[in-house]
């Protein structure tokens, strides 16, 4: 056996060890669907996410509908979003007065909404 095949080896047995996926349980959560700026609905919801290797999910699942947006995560912990294979831009809300806030202005919110929004407008979702 040579040094090649050795490495080879070594590094397919050590790769399962350095990936590590991972799954939230189920949460019941409150869904706030808007448009525009307006509430539209409030609905209760079962929210799933995980995630591993750089990539994560979030399934929404409000009824009998469900929303799965999945995502890539930069090393600077920034996410890009689509669900059925469109962009979706994530944002937050003020959970309070429903109003839209920058990332920075999220340690001082009372309580947070966590949002999606596909870029044409179909869809404005956020959970609790």
């Amino acid at each position: 056996m040579n040094y090649k095949t050795i490495a080879i080896t070594f590094a397919a047995l050590s790769l399962p060890l350095l990936s590590h996926a991972h799954s939230s349980p189920d949460e019941v959560k409150v869904c706030h669907i808007y448009s525009g700026d307006s509430l539209k609905k409030t609905r209760s919801c079962i929210v799933s996410a995980g995630g591993g290797a750089g990539g994560v999910y979030e399934n929404i699942k409000i009824g009998s509908k469900s929303y799965l947006f999945e995502g890539a995560c930069s090393m600077d912990g920034e996410c890009e979003y689509d669900l059925n294979g469109s962009p979706v831009i994530s944002y937050l809300r003020d959970g309070t007065f429903h109003t839209k806030i920058k990332q920075s202005e999220a340690a001082g919110a009372n309580h947070l909404l966590y949002c999606y929004k596909t870029k044409n407008g179909s869809l404005d979702i956020c959970t609790n």
